[in-house]
């Protein structure tokens, strides 16, 4: 089974792609996996809270811009 870090990785990953790309199907796609990445890492119990706040910063500057 992947680490809970492993999942926050992945979850970067896809808010990068999120707040990049020109498709708005993609990026809220990325959105909802990174969302549920951040979940399995808080439940496996090695949860960062300041991850956590930097991914909801991350979609509140994307939706502000409209990529959301």
């Amino acid at each position: 089974m992947p680490s809970a870090s492993y999942y926050r990785r992945q979850a970067d990953l896809l808010l990068s792609f999120a707040v990049t790309t020109e498709n708005p199907v993609v990026s809220d796609r990325c959105r909802l996996l990174a969302e549920e990445y951040q979940s399995l890492a808080a439940m496996l119990g090695d949860d960062q809270p300041e991850v956590a706040s930097a991914v909801q910063a991350v979609l509140k500057r994307a939706d502000e811009r409209g990529t959301g």
